[in-house]
């Protein structure tokens, strides 16, 4: 008796398997939790861009080239060596598109008359973004970490200023990115957590 033996298809990476497996990459590697935490709310969709300064205690820069990579994100250098601080290694802008870290990168050119534009790549709303060139009345830092730790917020999440007249609003934004940090990345948000309530 002849008996075939089908194999069953190779099973397909779903885009949500490789969503998680890209933010695995992110988390596991070997550099600040801000620049962590940035890079997974790029590959989420929440932020178009963050910034990731590299030093020399972290991940080898080649790694770190080689693992967003891997997790499909996109980078360009802010600034090239020699750098002020003689310990970073690179500043680069990451992104989930090679249009947004070029663009972004540039905007970082000259930083002073780009920063709202950068705010906003950033994934900083509106009315912060405009808060933060002076625009709009900011509320004093004192108060927005009472306001962060009174919604539970951490400020490596969500650094962007808050607006005076419109602060209830962007703290949605922030709101919903460490709601969405803790269901996605749920360890490094504990680390997050740990790090600030020891800070405090």
């Amino acid at each position: 008796m002849n008996q075939k033996f089908f194999q069953s298809p190779p099973t397909q990476e779903t885009e949500e398997s490789k969503l998680e497996k890209n933010i695995r990459v992110i988390e596991n590697l070997k550099c600040s939790l801000e620049g962590r935490v940035g890079m997974i709310l790029v590959l989420l969709g929440l932020r178009p861009a963050t910034s990731l300064d590299i030093f020399i205690n972290d991940e080898n820069l080649e790694s770190v080239k080689q693992k967003l990579k891997e997790a499909n994100l996109f980078f360009d250098d802010i600034t090239k060596p020699p750098f002020e601080n003689k310990e970073m290694v690179a500043s680069l802008i990451v992104a989930k598109e090679q249009s947004n870290a070029s663009v972004a990168a540039f905007l970082f050119k000259d930083l002073n008359k780009n920063q709202k534009e950068i705010a906003l790549y950033m994934g900083h709303p509106e009315t912060s973004a405009g808060a933060f060139v002076g625009a709009k009345k900011k509320i004093g830092d004192e108060e927005k970490f009472k306001i962060f730790k009174d919604h539970n917020i951490s400020q490596s999440v969500a650094g962007f200023v808050l607006s005076h007249d419109n602060w209830q609003e962007e703290i949605k934004t922030a709101e919903n990115w460490c709601e969405v940090l803790k269901l996605k990345a749920p360890e490094l948000y504990k680390k997050v957590m740990d790090t600030e309530k020891i800070e405090q």
